[in-house]
């Protein structure tokens, strides 16, 4: 029983250390603004026609 009580603690223990890494990642991130897609995009499209 106590082994179980063990992985149990550590599985809780790890699986809440995934969520508030992931949950702090999402709020840290900061958003690329769309303008620089549009002009990756832009660019792509182009260097594909100047070839």
């Amino acid at each position: 029983m106590k082994f179980e009580n063990i992985i149990l603690h550590s599985l809780f223990a790890a699986c809440f250390l995934v969520c508030v890494l992931t949950i702090g990642a999402m709020i840290t991130a900061k958003p690329s603004p769309v303008s620089n897609a549009v002009a990756s995009q832009t660019s792509a499209a182009t260097a594909t026609f100047e070839s």
